[in-house]
C-alpha cells in the first residue's frame, strides 16, 4: 500500500552542549526539553504545529497545509517561528543555545504507531541544514522554504519577514529571536529590559568560560555580535533604559585571550 505524504512545515533543532548540560544538571535539561511544548507565545495557530523531542534533537512539525490558504500558511509558519524564538528566549537564560533549521514540503508521519515514525525529503533538508549550513546558533531557512515564501504575494512575504525572518552576514535568512524582545513596544519594557540584562550577562559568562575552546566561543561570539545587532535597535528607542553593546574589542574580552595565550 502507497504511504500518504502531505505537504508540511518541518523544523529540525540540535540542543547544542545537551551531553555535557546532562551530566551538569539533569533537571534544568529536563526543563529544557518541556519549554518547546509549554511555550504559550500567543497565536491561534499553534494548534496547527505538534513538537516531538527524543534527547537532544527537536521536530517541530506542522498540520498538513492542503487545504490551508496562502494567509492560514503563513500564520502556521509565524506561529512554528514565534515558537522556536520563544524557545530561544528560555534556554539562552540557562545559558543553552540552538541550532537548527526549518523547510517545507512531502511528509511522512505514521501516527498509528507509538514510534511516531517521521520521514522525507524535508525532514532530510532541515536535518543537512542544521549539520552544515546553520554552523551557529541560529534556526535557518532552508532553500525550500525560502522559494517557497519567495513565491508568495508581497504583502505575505512582507508579513512574514517583519515576524521574524533576518538575512545574516553569510546570506542565509534565520528566525529572528530576539526581535520581538528589542522590538519598540510600549509593553513590558521593563521586564524585557531585566531579560536582555540577565541574557547579556549569560553570554558574557559564557564568553569568558569558554575562551579556550576555540570551536565553541566562536558560536558566542556570533551570539555577542548578533545581541549587539538588536541592541543598536532597543537604543535607538529606549533613552531611558541604554544598554550597553559588547564591542568584542571590549578590554575584558581582549585581556581574556591575552591570559589565555600566557
Amino acid at each position: 500500500m502507497q504511504q500518504k505524504l502531505e505537504t508540511r512545515i518541518i523544523a529540525f533543532i540540535d540542543i547544542l552542549g545537551f551531553k555535557n548540560l546532562w551530566e551538569y544538571n539533569q533537571q534544568l535539561t529536563i526543563a529544557v526539553l518541556k519549554e518547546i511544548s509549554n511555550s504559550n507565545a500567543p497565536s491561534e495557530f499553534f494548534e496547527e504545529i505538534e513538537v516531538f523531542s527524543y534527547s537532544d534533537n527537536i521536530i517541530i512539525l506542522s498540520s498538513p497545509l492542503k487545504d490551508k490558504t496562502i494567509t492560514q500558511i503563513s500564520r502556521i509558519l509565524s506561529a512554528l517561528m514565534a515558537r522556536i524564538e520563544s524557545f530561544h528566549i528560555y534556554n539562552l537564560q540557562h545559558g543553552v543555545v540552538l541550532r537548527g533549521a526549518i523547510s517545507i514540503g512531502e511528509v511522512y508521519q505514521d501516527t498509528e504507531n507509538l514510534s511516531k515514525i517521521i520521514a522525507g525529503t524535508p525532514f532530510n533538508e532541515a536535518v543537512e541544514g542544521e549539520k552544515y549550513l546553520a554552523i551557529y546558533p541560529r534556526v535557518i531557512l532552508t532553500k525550500s522554504l525560502l522559494n517557497y515564501i519567495a513565491a508568495l504575494p508581497y504583502s505575505e512575504r512582507y508579513a512574514l519577514f517583519y515576524s521574524g525572518i533576518k538575512m545574516d552576514f553569510d546570506g542565509i535568512f534565520f528566525v529572528d529571536y530576539l526581535l520581538t524582545l528589542t522590538r519598540a513596544s510600549s509593553e513590558d519594557n521593563d521586564a524585557k529590559y531585566k531579560l536582555l540584562l540577565n541574557i547579556q550577562s549569560m553570554i558574557k559568562n559564557e564568553l569568558l568560560s569558554q575562551v579556550n575552546e576555540i570551536k565553541i566561543s566562536t558560536k558566542w561570539y556570533w551570539l555577542a555580535n548578533y545581541f549587539d545587532e538588536k541592541i543598536e535597535e532597543w537604543n535607538a528607542v529606549n533613552a531611558q533604559r541604554i544598554l550597553k553593546k559588547f564591542n568584542l574589542c571590549n578590554s575584558y574580552i581582549e585581556q581574556s585571550f591575552y591570559n589565555s595565550q600566557t
